[in-house]
């Protein structure tokens, strides 16, 4: 049975109960025609540095952090010229495993990945004809892959825990027809996965804590 291991604080409750009210004495404007908003990118991930999955004696097996990358779809409706409500999906590639051993490096598997699927609530803080502001809490069920490698002739599974982060996030839009959008915005999700070595039960906790900036374009229906 899966924990809720990082609840969503209560500033984060509150700033969606602000939005809700502060929705009520706003009508939608320039939204008004096209409430749905379809957005795609091309997402960079900032990773923390290193990703350490296990060990094999001394020796640590671990993706060694640094920039991550893929593709994301999003699709927002706004309520009010105030309010929005976003849901993504994405799928992130990360570094290769690797093991760092007397030889030098030695690589396990190739980029594995991992997949957020994310809900919030848009605060549009700037909404002019052309260019839009916007930031608000993220909730994110964070999906990967169970690890395979193969560590001195043996095969070996590294299960990965599926769980739940909360984060914020925060981007603009700027409009260059009737329809489409320039898109951009940063997300912060904080989540921790535990990964557990199947041979010996062995588990640690994986920060993944993902920084992502998407870039792209969107279409307002």
């Amino acid at each position: 049975m899966k924990i809720l291991r990082n609840p969503i604080p209560k500033f984060v409750f509150l700033t969606m109960l602000l939005a809700v009210v502060g929705s009520l004495s706003h009508k939608a404007g320039a939204q008004e025609a096209h409430r749905w908003e379809l957005k795609g990118g091309v997402v960079l991930a900032d990773l923390d540095d290193p990703l350490v999955i296990g060990s094999q004696g001394n020796e640590p097996i671990f993706m060694p952090g640094g920039d991550g990358g893929g593709t994301q779809i999003a699709l927002e409706y706004r309520a009010s010229e105030l309010l929005g409500y976003e849901l993504s999906l994405a799928a992130i590639v990360l570094p290769d495993v690797e093991r760092d051993d007397a030889d030098g490096t030695e690589r396990l598997k190739d980029n594995p990945h991992y997949v957020p699927i994310v809900a919030g609530i848009n605060l549009h803080l700037m909404n002019t004809e052309n260019f839009d502001v916007y930031v608000g809490p993220r909730l994110a069920y964070v999906h990967m892959d169970d690890i395979d490698v193969t560590l001195d002739g043996e095969a070996e599974t590294f299960g990965v825990s599926n769980e739940y982060g909360w984060g914020v996030a925060t981007g603009f839009s700027y409009r260059f027809g009737d329809r489409w959008s320039f898109t951009a915005d940063a997300t912060y999700i904080d989540v921790d996965l535990d990964v557990t070595r199947r041979s010996t039960d062995d588990t640690v906790e994986l920060g993944l804590d993902p920084l992502t900036f998407v870039v792209g374009a969107s279409y307002r229906f």
